[in-house]
Protein backbone atom coordinates (compact mmCIF):
# COMPACT_ATOMS: atom_id res chain seq x y z
CA UNK A 1 0.00 0.00 0.00
CA UNK A 2 2.85 2.36 0.72
CA UNK A 3 4.06 1.95 -2.89
CA UNK A 4 0.69 2.98 -4.32
CA UNK A 5 0.48 5.97 -2.00
CA UNK A 6 3.96 7.13 -3.11
CA UNK A 7 3.06 6.68 -6.79
CA UNK A 8 -0.19 8.56 -6.32
CA UNK A 9 1.60 11.33 -4.46
CA UNK A 10 4.21 11.51 -7.26
CA UNK A 11 1.47 11.80 -9.88
CA UNK A 12 -0.26 14.50 -7.83
CA UNK A 13 3.01 16.44 -7.63
CA UNK A 14 3.50 16.24 -11.41
CA UNK A 15 -0.07 17.46 -12.01
CA UNK A 16 0.42 20.29 -9.51
CA UNK A 17 3.68 21.29 -11.22
CA UNK A 18 2.02 21.35 -14.64
CA UNK A 19 -0.84 23.47 -13.30
CA UNK A 20 1.66 25.93 -11.78
CA UNK A 21 3.66 26.23 -15.03
CA UNK A 22 0.57 26.83 -17.18
CA UNK A 23 -0.42 30.41 -18.05
CA UNK A 24 -2.79 32.06 -15.59
CA UNK A 25 -5.67 31.82 -18.04
CA UNK A 26 -5.56 29.96 -21.31
CA UNK A 27 -6.10 32.07 -24.42
CA UNK A 28 -4.76 35.35 -23.03
CA UNK A 29 -2.26 37.23 -25.14
CA UNK A 30 1.19 38.14 -23.95
CA UNK A 31 1.28 41.68 -22.61
CA UNK A 32 4.09 43.94 -23.88
CA UNK A 33 6.56 45.32 -21.37
CA UNK A 34 6.13 48.86 -20.10
CA UNK A 35 9.39 50.77 -20.42
CA UNK A 36 10.56 54.25 -19.41
CA UNK A 37 13.92 55.70 -20.42
CA UNK A 38 15.65 57.48 -17.55
CA UNK A 39 18.59 59.67 -18.60
CA UNK A 40 20.99 61.89 -16.67
CA UNK A 41 21.88 64.47 -17.72
CA UNK A 42 19.56 65.29 -20.62
CA UNK A 43 21.25 68.61 -21.48
CA UNK A 44 24.92 69.51 -21.39
CA UNK A 45 28.01 70.58 -23.28
CA UNK A 46 29.81 68.30 -25.74
CA UNK A 47 31.43 65.93 -25.07
CA UNK A 48 28.55 64.87 -22.82
CA UNK A 49 28.45 61.52 -21.03
CA UNK A 50 24.92 60.30 -20.29
CA UNK A 51 23.74 57.44 -18.07
CA UNK A 52 20.67 55.81 -19.66
CA UNK A 53 18.49 53.22 -17.99
CA UNK A 54 15.40 51.33 -19.19
CA UNK A 55 12.99 50.97 -16.26
CA UNK A 56 10.95 47.92 -17.27
CA UNK A 57 7.88 46.14 -15.91
CA UNK A 58 5.69 43.39 -17.33
CA UNK A 59 2.79 41.55 -15.71
CA UNK A 60 3.58 38.22 -17.38
CA UNK A 61 7.36 38.18 -17.98
CA UNK A 62 10.52 38.48 -15.95
CA UNK A 63 13.16 38.12 -18.69
CA UNK A 64 13.90 40.94 -21.13
CA UNK A 65 16.32 41.85 -23.90
CA UNK A 66 17.29 45.46 -24.60
CA UNK A 67 18.17 47.20 -27.88
CA UNK A 68 19.14 50.87 -27.95
CA UNK A 69 19.20 53.44 -30.76
CA UNK A 70 21.39 56.15 -29.26
CA UNK A 71 22.04 58.40 -32.26
CA UNK A 72 18.46 58.70 -33.50
CA UNK A 73 19.09 57.02 -36.86
CA UNK A 74 16.20 54.57 -36.35
CA UNK A 75 18.49 51.55 -36.16
CA UNK A 76 18.40 49.65 -32.88
CA UNK A 77 21.54 47.80 -31.81
CA UNK A 78 23.87 50.56 -30.52
CA UNK A 79 23.84 48.86 -27.08
CA UNK A 80 22.15 45.83 -25.48
CA UNK A 81 22.08 46.32 -21.70
CA UNK A 82 19.38 47.68 -19.42
CA UNK A 83 21.76 50.36 -18.09
CA UNK A 84 24.34 52.00 -20.34
CA UNK A 85 26.75 54.93 -20.41
CA UNK A 86 27.12 56.77 -23.71
CA UNK A 87 29.15 59.83 -24.66
CA UNK A 88 27.74 62.25 -27.24
CA UNK A 89 30.69 63.95 -28.93
CA UNK A 90 28.98 66.25 -31.44
CA UNK A 91 26.54 69.03 -30.49
CA UNK A 92 22.95 68.45 -31.54
CA UNK A 93 19.60 67.13 -30.42
CA UNK A 94 19.39 63.35 -30.25
CA UNK A 95 16.55 60.93 -29.59
CA UNK A 96 17.74 58.00 -27.47
CA UNK A 97 15.33 55.08 -27.88
CA UNK A 98 15.13 51.67 -26.28
CA UNK A 99 13.18 48.64 -27.46
CA UNK A 100 12.53 46.03 -24.78
CA UNK A 101 11.46 42.52 -25.77
CA UNK A 102 10.04 40.06 -23.24
CA UNK A 103 10.62 36.31 -23.21
CA UNK A 104 7.49 35.71 -25.32
CA UNK A 105 8.42 38.25 -28.02
CA UNK A 106 6.23 41.24 -27.10
CA UNK A 107 7.97 44.62 -27.30
CA UNK A 108 7.70 48.02 -25.66
CA UNK A 109 9.60 51.19 -26.57
CA UNK A 110 10.34 54.60 -25.10
CA UNK A 111 12.44 57.61 -26.04
CA UNK A 112 14.29 60.45 -24.35
CA UNK A 113 15.53 63.65 -25.98
CA UNK A 114 19.20 64.46 -25.35
CA UNK A 115 20.40 68.03 -26.00
CA UNK A 116 24.15 68.37 -26.56
CA UNK A 117 25.33 71.97 -26.63
CA UNK A 118 28.39 73.47 -28.28
CA UNK A 119 31.16 74.40 -25.92
CA UNK A 120 31.68 78.17 -25.85
CA UNK A 121 34.96 79.92 -26.38
CA UNK A 122 37.50 79.24 -23.65
CA UNK A 123 39.71 82.30 -24.15
CA UNK A 124 39.61 85.92 -25.29
CA UNK A 125 41.61 84.87 -28.35
CA UNK A 126 38.78 82.54 -29.36
CA UNK A 127 36.32 85.39 -28.89
CA UNK A 128 38.23 87.50 -31.38
CA UNK A 129 39.37 84.84 -33.82
CA UNK A 130 36.87 82.01 -33.56
CA UNK A 131 33.86 83.59 -35.23
CA UNK A 132 32.77 85.71 -32.28
CA UNK A 133 32.31 89.42 -32.96
CA UNK A 134 32.23 92.55 -30.85
CA UNK A 135 29.39 95.02 -31.18
CA UNK A 136 30.19 98.69 -31.64
CA UNK A 137 32.08 100.06 -28.65
CA UNK A 138 31.43 97.01 -26.47
CA UNK A 139 34.57 96.02 -24.61
CA UNK A 140 35.16 92.36 -23.85
CA UNK A 141 35.19 91.92 -20.08
CA UNK A 142 35.95 88.21 -20.05
CA UNK A 143 32.75 87.12 -21.74
CA UNK A 144 31.93 86.68 -25.40
CA UNK A 145 28.86 88.06 -27.11
CA UNK A 146 27.83 86.55 -30.40
CA UNK A 147 26.37 88.99 -32.89
CA UNK A 148 23.50 87.65 -34.93
CA UNK A 149 22.98 89.72 -38.05
CA UNK A 150 19.44 89.72 -39.37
Amino acid sequence: MAGKSTALTGAAIVIAMLAFAAPASAGTTNQPPTVTVIAAPTTGVAPMTVLLSAATSDSDSLTFSYDWDLNGDGVFGDAHSQDIVYTYLVPGTYTASVRVTDDAGATGTDTQTINVLSPGPTSKAQCKNGGWKSFGTFKNQGKCVELFET
